[in-house]
């Protein structure tokens, strides 16, 4: 049964850093493009008035994106748990690169989450 669990962790695990990979390419892609209009603009010497819907579409399908990250950020997190959840161990490990460390306070807020104690409600921003 334990592997079993663990060909179904790995086989999750496989899925999210390749979603993970692909929105980090899309945020790039997304980037580059809201960089390059302004740029083409002045190249063909037009007015700042040209273009600026499409500026402002392309900034916020950018801004959508970070918050996709955001959220799958979140689904990562989450999997953790289920993983630990399931009698699995939490390898430091993120497709192959070092995941962030987290910090005292960050520490100090899940230990308060854990035990229900005062300020549990409260999300720690920047892991």
């Amino acid at each position: 049964m334990l592997n079993e669990r663990l060909t179904a962790a790995q086989s999750v695990a496989a899925r999210l850093h390749e979603a993970e990979a692909a929105l980090d390419q899309a945020i790039q892609a997304a980037a580059l493009l809201s960089a390059e209009m302004p740029r083409a603009r002045a190249d063909a010497k037009v007015s700042a008035l040209f273009g600026q819907e499409a500026m402002e579409s392309a900034h916020g399908v950018l801004a959508q994106l970070v918050g996709a990250r955001r959220d799958l950020c979140d689904t990562h997190e989450r999997l953790d748990g289920v993983k630990s959840g399931i009698g699995l161990k939490t390898r430091m490990l993120g497709a192959g690169y070092p995941k962030p460390i987290p910090d005292s306070a960050s520490l100090a807020a899940e230990e308060r989450a854990e035990a229900g104690g005062p300020n549990s409600g409260l999300t720690v921003v920047g892991q």
